[in-house]
This record gives structure tokens, C-alpha cells and sequence, in this order.
């Protein structure tokens, strides 16, 4: 269906004076809002782009290839690794997104933030993620080897206003059953 429209969509444009350079861009988000995600988690993509009512197709590429022209919802069931990459898409009457990576990784734990730069003043949200969802007791945050929060039962753990102290290297570890793991480091950079 993209190539009957895109020739007559592009007529169109050409005869109302617009460029490509005037469409809109794209926007792909993550639902859950987190880029790293441990194998076996569904992820969804979403994509936001302007579109004519009778065709609300969109293009989705992944590390440059085309992989679907669908909706504007991208389903990943139980996520692998080389289901890592770079993700855009675009719509009709949008130009193609920024890209948006995504990490897949295998272990038992992993720690997930919503970004891994933030500026003095913003709240910093991390989770610690278990293979899926399995129960997790005895949660620790650590940031440059020491404790930095003790939850019993797995929770969120949230600085409400980052400083420049809050920057460093992050991991987190808890008990999986009576098995003892801890996840990878991540950086976290606190911008003035």
C-alpha cells in the first residue's frame, strides 16, 4: 500500500508547496518506558506521526532494515538478544524518528533507569528488574560499592533530587529464592 500512496502523497505535497524537510518527525517511546530490558520481557514500541485517516500504517526499522509495516504499536514477545539495536519508524506524513536503542540483556538481574543523564534537580528512578518478574527479597541499591537503599521486598527506588554527588556507578543486588545475585554496573552523570 506504501508504494500506490507515496507517489500521489508526494504529488500532493509537491502541489501544496510542501518539502519533505516540512514534515513532521516521528516519535518512537517504549512502553515499559525502560531501553534495557532482560531477555524474555515484551516490549512495545510506539510511534507517534502525523498519518492520512484511511491509512495509519506505519514503517518499522531496526538497526536501518525495514522489519514491519503495521501499526503504529510494535509488539516484541519475549525479547532476545539480537533483538537489540536501534529502533525508528515513520508514518506516511512523517519524516523518519530519532532513534530510540534498546539493550537486551541476559542474566538474573538487571537495573533499569528511565535515563542515564540527568540534570541538578531532576528525580532519578531506578528499578531492579528480575528475570521474568520472579520474586526478589532483600533488595540493596549500591552506588560506587556502598549501600545507598535497603528495601525487604522489591521496590523502585527514587532520588527526588539529583546533585552531583548522586552521580556514579550503580548496581543493584538482592536474593532470587535463597540465591544471592547482583546485576551489572551502570553510570549515572549528574549534569550542572
Amino acid at each position: 500500500m506504501w508504494q500506490l500512496l507515496l507517489p500521489t502523497t508526494l504529488l500532493l505535497l509537491v502541489s501544496a508547496g510542501m518539502q519533505a524537510e516540512d514534515l513532521p518527525k516521528a516519535v518512537v517511546s517504549l512502553e515499559p518506558q525502560w531501553n534495557r530490558v532482560l531477555e524474555k520481557d515484551n516490549v512495545t514500541l510506539k510511534c507517534q506521526g502525523t498519518s492520512l485517516p484511511e491509512d495509519n500504517s506505519t514503517q518499522w526499522f531496526h538497526n536501518g532494515k525495514l522489519v514491519s509495516s503495521q501499526d503504529s504499536s510494535y509488539f516484541i514477545a519475549s525479547v532476545r538478544v539480537k533483538d537489540s539495536g536501534e529502533y525508528r519508524c515513520q508514518t506516511l506524513l512523517s519524516t523518519r524518528s530519532d532513534p530510540v536503542q534498546l539493550e537486551v540483556h541476559n542474566g538474573w538481574l538487571l537495573l533499569q533507569a528511565s535515563q542515564w543523564m540527568y540534570k541538578e534537580g531532576d528525580c532519578i528512578h531506578l528499578r531492579c528488574h528480575s528475570w521474568k518478574n520472579t520474586p526478589l527479597h532483600k533488595v540493596t541499591y549500591l552506588q560506587n560499592g556502598k549501600g545507598k537503599k535497603y528495601f525487604h521486598q522489591n521496590s523502585d527506588f527514587y532520588i527526588p533530587k539529583a546533585t552531583a554527588k548522586d552521580s556514579g556507578s550503580y548496581f543493584c543486588r538482592g536474593l532470587l529464592g535463597s540465591k544471592n545475585v547482583s546485576s551489572e554496573s551502570v553510570n549515572i552523570t549528574i549534569i550542572q
